[in-house]
């Protein structure tokens, strides 16, 4: 757009004026660019380190949870997730293949006493296995835990010290942020899971194992 601008002076009978024009550009578009990035990392925690308020028994490591020889008393491990992200926010969950099998075909199930492919889904406090012959699925169990306490929905499901059990299908949310992570702060760029595990006298004798998924998924 542009305008014509008369300027005028009138003094002691003399009239002056001048004549000008004046340009206004309104559209000019200042644009930049920010790359996404995401980094997501998983590490091993030592013996005795808290996770969501119990303490572990064993040491972990990047990609493996060894329990070792079990006994009666419970097994905990754990592991330290960190996210550093640009993005709008983020959600990790976790999720196993199956459930802990040996060569021969026997389980160690989901907490709590879970038929094979279900799981607790709502946290709650840990409890020993049944123990119930001909049950198989009350021999012994394994639960999660996170210490995130602002999952989706600013909500806490963990609570101290809760656990729930894989269920087979769905993934379990164990962390969560609605904005960028720099991995290092409590909750929001970094948390800790842990995996407690507890066999009755019933348990079939033989080697286990799984193997967990990790999948963070960042919103841009």
């Amino acid at each position: 757009d542009y305008y014509d601008v008369t300027i005028s002076h009138d003094e002691s009978g003399a009239n002056e004026s001048t004549k000008m024009m004046v340009y206004i550009i309104e559209d000019v578009t200042v644009t930049a660019r920010v790359d996404s990035n995401l980094t997501f990392s998983i590490g091993g925690l030592a013996t005795t380190t808290t996770v969501n308020g119990d303490a572990t028994t064993g040491t972990s490591a990047t990609t493996t949870i060894s329990f070792g020889t079990l006994d009666y008393d419970p097994a905990r491990f754990g592991q330290i997730l960190k996210v550093t992200t640009n993005s709008y926010g983020f959600t990790v969950t976790v999720e196993q293949d199956g459930e802990l099998e040996s060569a021969a075909g026997a389980n160690i199930n989901s907490f709590r006493d879970s038929p094979t492919g279900t799981g607790t889904s709502t946290p709650e406090a840990w409890q020993p296995p049944a123990e119930l012959l001909g049950q198989i699925n009350t021999y012994g169990h394994l639960g999660v835990t996170s210490e995130d306490n602002s999952l989706t929905g600013s909500t806490d499901p963990f609570g101290a010290s809760l656990y729930a059990g894989f269920d087979g299908t769905t993934p379990i949310e164990v962390m969560y942020h609605n904005g960028p992570a720099d991995g290092s702060t409590d909750h929001a760029g970094q948390t800790k899971v842990g995996y407690q595990i507890e066999i009755s006298s019933l348990q079939e004798a033989g080697d286990y194992s799984n193997t967990l998924t990790y999948i963070c998924t960042p919103t841009f």
